[in-house]
């Protein structure tokens, strides 16, 4: 990864210049790749990453094992992303300097434990339901 501009010698007479390049908000699989570390943190918003890690862990039923299970946060069927990484930081004890909850911290922590498979064997992706296909719905032979 290109921290920095830097030139390359390519021959006697060029000379190419390597720049950090950037990411295409858009790009398929690009906050997956964000989640799991493949993109710097340094040029992301790290809570806004933890709080989309959040939405993905929640089954359907809105509870949120991998959290419960480490953090031993009590999830509600309403509960936000946000609410969630509140409780978090709450029961890690993380506080900012005016007292409230670091959010940030908690975030980090987060997505360094998720990356390190502390929260157990997960992934952000399911494979996409198989169509059934032929007529009256068989497969054909």
């Amino acid at each position: 990864m290109t921290k920095g501009k830097q030139w390359i010698n390519i021959s006697k007479d060029f000379e190419l210049l390597d720049t950090p390049g950037i990411l295409w908000p858009k790009v398929d699989g690009g906050l997956n790749l964000a989640i799991t570390g493949a993109i710097n943190d340094n040029i992301l918003d790290r809570e806004k990453l933890a709080l989309a890690l959040i939405g993905m862990l929640r089954g359907e039923d809105g509870q949120c094992p991998p959290l419960q299970g480490r953090y031993g946060v009590q999830v509600g069927i309403n509960d936000s992303a946000e609410d969630l990484l509140e409780k978090i930081a709450v029961q890690r004890g993380f506080k900012s300097k005016d007292g409230g909850s670091d959010l940030l911290r908690t975030a980090v922590i987060l997505l360094d434990e998720f990356r390190g498979g502390k929260l157990g064997r997960l992934t952000l992706e399911m494979p996409q339901k198989a169509e059934v296909v032929g007529r009256g719905g068989h497969c054909p032979s």
